[in-house]
């Protein structure tokens, strides 16, 4: 972009001197640009214009041309000339600002026919400056005016939209959260008619309850979004629980990263579909020096139940978590051949690959093996059934239940 050559340093300059932001005002905030134009620097009455000789004759710019032409703006940084108007709106009215170069991108600073320059450029025959100067006039009566501009407006509704479906969301997550904290199933076999009690789950049932304590904001949702906009089918509901526990799954990662190391602990079972799962849980040590295990999730072993298979769960849950199995200190498993053969079990297979991962057979499981030994001894069988019939007549006996 041409500039010309300044004559002052920038330090000497008003920071409002047209000269310095000619090139850069039209990414300014409507705010800052209405700050800019109605304090855009003119030169006193008593400024010492610098002289420039052209053709062997002293020339200077004419302080009568700013009152002759109330869109001019002189630079002291550049001896130079700028429209005002052009500089400002130039960009933003739609003509095709670079057929314009003197007084736009660059200062006019030939003071010998500027005269006439300036006087072409304000009687009609610059299209660029017509529809800046109409730009900049009805910009500076919108803004002193209060008027806010629709571009604005139509960002404030839609700003607005957000932060109230947002607090219907947080409506909805509030009651996820709660049925989560307290161990209440969301909805039974069917889900699908909340008008009809006998087949509206408890996560609907709890919407209502909100509705009924005050909640406008939801009740105004329930009562006029569309039927597919609702949010609270079951379909939204298993979207809102993962999305919940990936929330959750983030700040226990952190909190696993911030004390670096950890064990692993693992089980297969099968679900009510004979679809085997593995169940991975996080033991480590918290900031507070305490002990914790996090379960991080079931994951379906859809390629067997082989010690590879196994391992390859586990590494790639620790690794969804953000973790590293460098920092892997110990596993924790049950005794079967998958999990803790010699050779092919999943531990064996980890241990070859990250050596500080210490096998350790799962305490749990050595209880239950040595319970199920005993139990065949004939005195520890007659102990059990002992026990569970004095068991069943405590709890039969009204006193105690009264208590």
């Amino acid at each position: 972009m041409t500039r010309g050559d300044p004559v002052c340093r920038r330090e000497d300059c008003s920071p409002f001197d047209i000269g310095l932001v000619f090139d850069e005002i039209h990414n300014y905030s409507p705010h800052q640009k209405l700050e800019f134009v109605e304090n855009v620097w003119k030169p006193g009455e008593l400024f010492d214009f610098p002289v420039s000789m052209k053709n062997g004759k002293s020339r200077k710019f004419v302080s009568g041309w700013l009152k002759r032409f109330p869109w001019l703006a002189y630079s002291k940084y550049f001896d130079g000339a700028f429209c005002l108007a052009c500089v400002c709106f130039g960009v933003q009215c739609g003509r095709n600002a670079n057929k314009l170069d003197k007084l736009l991108k660059s200062p006019l600073t030939n003071w010998t026919s500027a005269a006439s320059r300036l006087t072409k450029h304000s009687l009609g025959n610059c299209e660029i400056h017509n529809f800046s100067m109409t730009a900049m006039n009805d910009f500076k009566r919108m803004m002193q005016r209060g008027a806010v501009p629709i571009d604005q407006q139509l960002n404030n509704i839609v700003q607005q939209q957000i932060a109230r479906n947002r607090e219907i969301l947080k409506s909805l997550f509030k009651t996820i959260i709660f049925c989560g904290k307290n161990n209440i199933p969301l909805r039974g076999r069917r889900d699908d008619d909340p008008t009809n009690a006998a087949l509206t789950g408890n996560f609907q049932a709890l919407l209502e309850f909100r509705v009924d304590s005050g909640d406008q904001t939801l009740q105004q949702h329930l009562d006029t979004a569309p039927r597919n906009v609702t949010y609270i089918s079951k379909t939204i509901q298993n979207e809102m629980i993962e999305t919940v526990g990936a929330h959750i799954l983030n700040d226990l990662s952190q909190e696993i990263r911030n004390s670096k190391y950890f064990s692993v602990m693992a089980d297969e079972a099968a679900d009510i579909s004979n679809k085997e799962n593995v169940s991975v849980v996080i033991r480590f040590l918290d900031t507070t020096k305490t002990i914790r295990e996090e379960f991080i999730g079931y994951y379906i072993c859809e390629e067997g139940l082989t010690g590879e298979a196994i391992k390859d769960i586990i590494t790639a849950a620790v690794a969804n978590l953000g973790l590293t199995m460098e920092d892997c200190r110990g596993q924790c498993y049950d005794g079967a051949g998958n999990m803790a053969g010699r050779l092919n079990g999943a531990s064996s297979l980890i241990s070859a690959e990250h050596e500080k991962a210490i096998y350790v057979h799962c305490m749990n499981h050595r209880l239950n093996l040595c319970i199920a030994d005993t139990c065949q001894l004939p005195i520890v069988r007659n102990m059990m059934d002992i026990v569970q019939r004095f068991l069943i007549f405590l709890t039969t006996l009204p006193s105690i239940n009264n208590i």
